[in-house]
């Protein structure tokens, strides 16, 4: 048995020997709260969002499609620092919380399930099967289009049923409705450069995720 003292000690040591994990958490999520601070992806996500409020077909997808991609390449945990960004989009789509949930975490849970290009878990298991290093990734990613196509036909149809009767919603009566919109941010230049800085990171990503980058140094540094 553990005294008390070892007991506390496991923490550092489990840090320790993590410490490679909790790098490249660090890094990944320190990187997407920096972006996420310029308020960039709100400005053009929530414009794009209110300007197709009547477009539910195309919205809902695309916005699922966005952070499908984040699962895809092994960005789960930092996904979190969007939520809020869901929010606000949920309320231009005229949607509750739990319409943000689906958008942000939801779609990028069901993504990440597919695993076509993660390192850490279809890499591996193949790698301990002896198969080549993401073999069967257009069958994984037609499993990803199965779930964004099931998953937003769901919440559009839920959006469509609270817009009729807010007292449809799964979360009325629970303190957690919808308050006034907010103001979007303004999609100024520095806000587009920063954009158009992430979509590349994302592409080096991929990029090297598929040529065999390491998951602890290479891919986080970018």
């Amino acid at each position: 048995p553990l005294s008390l003292w070892d007991m506390v000690l496991c923490i550092p040591r489990g840090l320790q020997q993590q410490s490679k994990l909790v790098f490249m958490v660090f890094m990944f999520g320190g990187a997407i709260n920096i972006f996420n601070q310029t308020r960039a992806l709100d400005a053009v996500i929530g414009k794009v969002a209110l300007s197709m409020q009547d477009k539910l077909f195309i919205c809902v997808p695309l916005c699922m499609l966005v952070f499908s991609i984040f699962g895809q390449i092994n960005i789960v945990t930092p996904v979190i620092t969007f939520i809020p960004l869901g929010i606000l989009l949920a309320r231009g789509l005229g949607g509750d919380l739990l319409v943000a949930l689906c958008l942000v975490p939801l779609a990028n849970i069901t993504s990440y399930a597919t695993g076509a290009f993660s390192m850490s878990i279809t890499g591996v298991a193949q790698d301990i099967c002896q198969l080549p290093i993401y073999s069967a990734s257009g069958f994984r990613l037609a499993c990803m289009v199965v779930f964004i196509a099931v998953n937003s036909a769901w919440v559009i149809h839920y959006i469509k049923m609270i817009r009729k009767d807010p007292k449809k919603s799964l979360l009325y009566g629970t303190g957690a409705a919808m308050q006034k919109e907010e103001a979007l941010p303004e999609l100024t230049f520095r806000r587009k450069l920063a954009v158009a800085v992430f979509v590349t990171g994302v592409v080096v990503l991929v990029y090297g995720r598929t040529h065999g980058w390491d998951s602890y140094t290479e891919l986080p540094m970018v």
